[in-house]
């Protein structure tokens, strides 16, 4: 879980606060919010075949068991 943390940490401050100049915690906490939001939503993962990190699956996306593969 460490490594997950130091990992999100070192993104966002490469792809989103390297970028700008803070003036104040308000102005942080926007863009960090709105850094997350974009993590969390658009950005895609290469590990996970360019799926967004927040994926919803619906019931057709599901692959279901057919009754010839329950009985093995």
């Amino acid at each position: 879980m460490n490594g997950r943390c130091e990992r999100f940490i070192q993104t966002i401050k490469l792809e989103c606060l390297g970028k700008f100049i803070v003036f104040g915690k308000r102005y942080l906490d926007y863009l960090v919010t709105e850094f997350v939001d974009y993590y969390n939503t658009a950005r895609s993962s290469i590990v996970r075949g360019h799926l967004l990190p927040v994926h919803y699956e619906g019931p057709d996306d599901v692959p279901t068991l057919s009754l010839s593969m329950r009985l093995r």
